[in-house]
């Protein structure tokens, strides 16, 4: 896939991948979309995402295992990313304090038009953050907070 100049879109989801660089995919630029739901990749799996970030307009990295050092990776990516229109985070181990990471650069960020961060474990201080986000950001219209506990 490396070498693959016409791959926009990449499903990979349940693969239980753990790590997606063995995958090489890294140096496909005109990779748009990828999927890889359920795949338990962790913050260091995070990680080696970002390093082909910038091409990507959709990213599909609900139910996995990444707490706020990935989600805070994520939020360093997407303050530079001109391109990424929407992410699902949904189902992860995303606390309050990745709430705030993401809020913050989201505060900045001119792209993103939907962030699901469902069914992860922000409470109502990152509730919080994420409203005030809103009164910084025009861009995002989809926002999916559904099985966040608000009480």
């Amino acid at each position: 896939m490396e070498l693959n100049s016409t791959l926009t879109s990449l499903n990979l989801n349940s693969n239980y991948l753990k790590v997606i660089q063995p995958l090489s995919i890294k140096n496909n630029s005109t990779l748009k979309k990828l999927s890889i739901k359920k795949n338990e990749i962790t913050d260091d799996g995070a990680n080696f995402i970002l390093t082909f970030f910038n091409s990507l307009t959709h990213l599909n990295f609900e139910g996995n295992l990444i707490g706020n050092n990935g989600v805070k990776l994520f939020s360093e990516a997407l303050f530079h990313n001109s391109r990424l229109t929407k992410i699902n985070l949904s189902n992860n181990k995303i606390n309050t304090d990745g709430a705030k990471s993401i809020s913050e650069c989201l505060k900045h960020n001119s792209t993103l038009t939907s962030l699901n961060l469902s069914c992860n474990k922000i409470d109502v201080d990152g509730a919080k953050e994420i409203s005030d986000m809103l009164k910084h950001n025009s861009i995002l219209t989809h926002l999916y907070l559904q099985g966040i506990k608000l009480i």
